[in-house]
């Protein structure tokens, strides 16, 4: 949650009272109880301490002889070194050490999916991308991924619900915190937490003793600020049977307030917060800490004015999708056994001390085995030509007389059929090749949709009415998609009034195309399917623009010229009847050929 306040960019700054940070918002620095560190400041600084500290500076520079004078550097000789600061951990975070990470893991994953959905054009930035040398630059998609799917507003909304707490604990006086849109809060929704919160610690009888109080465990090395301090002034009790949990009338507990989602289990009890009780036992077995005074002889640590249980504490937990259905605030006090939250916090000391030690559990060999590679045996060569002649001889005339109806001229089947047989085998196995970082990419390619060309033909747009009515709805998707995308890159698809021959090529081409390679009846699946097509596109077009992320295969269709339309419709064809074979890429891609630019339309 961003302070509406703050200029976009500013560093914030450290308010008394808070803890002093690495980074904007990272894990809190604590005044160390044993390191020291050479004392900084100014000259000016570090005199001011030793006066303070009722050192003589005048004395004791005379006393040290000629040519010593009051300076910061006899201040810091005499004030001696400083404590150091270490960095801790926040109470909330150290379950994540032995805590299953599973579900948040699946969660991000499925955050990032649906941030892309809603913004594809983030891929663009995929292109020639490396992902062993370019970290940051996946690393700021996936945040921008998870910006877009507003991964952060549960959270935010946690904090926010911490403030209207505040705001209910100091009389709700004046007008709440500023709720961010993006909460999904009414006025009448702020008002319901705030006074639902006030009504559960009057129906439990708890009384707050502090509020968000920063507190370290330096046993846990672990510093925060805990929601709340409360006394119960009855008997608290939890469950009805021989092994309910009680807490007697006067204890003191810490009371930490969450707004996740709760998951109950078979038997109602919360799943997913195996972290939590570590969590409260790491604030019940603090101590307060002051980082404005954190100098002295204690460093900041002082014990708290009452005695904290170490053995109970309570969650006030906040239904937040009850709240947003508009079923109200319902709030619930959930008990949390501290002796547990022990066992856990132990389990975590144990495994970062486990880390700390795991690499000196190996030793490596001076000595290597190394077995050569074995070099591959020659390819024997085949002849493409002789192989694609046969196949395209064993063509029947039923499957010429299909061509002619569909208007497809047998003058250019033969051309684009000869030109496949004179292009290299492009299915031998060939040496690997080495890998190297492509060069970027200046400019990407562009396309401009092309205007209509030749003829009107209504009956060439009769021919494709069989043809249309054996595509089932999954052909007719497809067909729909790639028309969409050509009618908005400028060039539409349309018959009824435009059968033009540039027109009637393309639909005749992308219709064969559904009808043999997409659908439930035929092996191809629509992703497959759309592989294929861009490879009959990459003989028309290229490669650059066949295989650009940039273009639909829509939009490349509506770049065609009545010739391509022609070679589009013709390699189509020949793909039908077997008369061509497809060879792949070292990536995947499908590939008919790479070397026809000789073939006549």
């Amino acid at each position: 949650m961003t302070d509406e306040f703050t200029t976009p960019g500013e560093k914030p700054q450290r308010q008394p009272g808070e803890f002093r940070r690495r980074g904007t918002d990272g894990p809190p620095y604590i005044t160390s109880l044993t390191e020291t560190k050479a004392r900084g400041g100014t000259a000016a600084e570090r005199i001011a301490a030793a006066e303070a500290a009722g050192i003589d500076l005048a004395a004791a520079a005379a006393a040290a002889g000629r040519g010593i004078k009051v300076s910061g550097k006899l201040a810091a000789e005499l004030l001696g070194p400083e404590p150091a600061s270490e960095v801790y951990a926040r109470p909330s975070s150290l379950g994540e050490e032995i805590g299953n990470s599973f579900n948040l893991i699946k969660w991000k994953e499925r955050q990032v999916a649906h941030g892309i959905a809603l913004e594809p054009g983030v891929l663009d930035r995929l292109n020639g991308i490396d992902p062993d040398d370019e970290k940051d630059t996946l690393d700021g998609i996936v945040a921008h991924a998870h910006e877009m799917a507003g991964s952060s507003n549960a959270a935010n909304r946690g904090t926010y619900v911490h403030l209207l707490t505040e705001w209910a604990d100091a009389g709700m006086v004046g007008t709440p915190p500023y709720s961010d849109p993006a909460f999904n809060l009414t006025n009448k929704m702020i008002d319901a937490v705030a006074v639902g919160w006030l009504k559960l610690l009057t129906d439990n009888n708890m009384t707050v003793l502090s509020s968000e109080a920063n507190v370290v465990n330096d046993y846990a090395r672990a510093a925060g600020s805990l929601d709340r301090h409360v006394i119960c002034t009855t008997r608290l009790q939890f469950g009805l049977d021989d092994d309910a949990k009680i807490i007697a009338a006067g204890t003191a507990i810490v009371l930490d307030i969450k707004t996740s989602t709760l998951h109950p289990d078979a038997n109602g009890l919360p799943s997913y917060w195996a972290g939590y009780p570590i969590q409260l036992y790491t604030y019940a077995t603090g101590v307060a800490y002051d980082p404005d005074n954190d100098q002295g002889e204690n460093r900041g640590r002082s014990p708290w004015p009452y005695t904290v249980s170490s053995d109970h504490a309570v969650i006030a937990h906040l239904d937040i999708p009850a709240l947003l259905n508009g079923d109200g605030a319902i709030w619930s006090l959930i008990y949390a056994d501290l002796t547990v939250g022990k066992v856990g916090l132990d389990a975590v000391l144990a495994a970062k001390a486990y880390g700390s030690i795991a690499k000196t559990a190996f030793a490596m060999s001076p000595y290597e085995t190394i077995v050569a590679t074995a070099t591959p045996d020659p390819v024997a060569h085949i002849d493409r030509r002789k192989t694609l002649e046969t196949k395209y001889l064993t063509l029947t005339d039923a499957d010429r007389a299909a061509f002619v109806a569909l208007g497809i001229d047998m003058a250019d089947l033969d051309a684009v059929a000869a030109g496949l047989a004179a292009v290299d085998p492009i299915d031998q196995v060939a040496p690997p090749t080495p890998i190297t970082k492509p060069e970027p990419v200046a400019k990407q390619p562009t396309l401009a949709a092309t205007t209509d060309e030749g003829v009107i033909d209504a009956e060439g747009r009769k021919l494709l009415e069989p043809l249309y009515a054996k595509l089932d709805g999954v052909q007719m998707a497809w067909l729909s998609d790639i028309a969409a995308d050509a009618q908005r890159a400028g060039a539409g698809l349309g018959l009824k009034e435009h059968a033009t021959e540039r027109r009637l090529a393309i639909v005749t081409g992308i219709v064969t195309f559904a009808a043999e390679f997409i659908g439930v009846a035929n092996s191809h699946h629509r992703t497959e399917a759309d592989q294929m097509f861009r490879a009959v596109l990459a003989v028309v077009v290229g490669g650059d623009i066949a295989w650009s992320a940039a273009f639909s295969p829509g939009q490349i269709i509506a770049s065609l010229n009545v010739e391509a339309a022609r070679k589009m419709r013709g390699v189509v064809a020949l793909l039908t009847t077997a008369a061509v074979e497809v060879g792949f890429t070292d990536d995947g891609r499908p590939r008919i050929s790479t070397n026809l630019a000789a073939i006549a339309a």
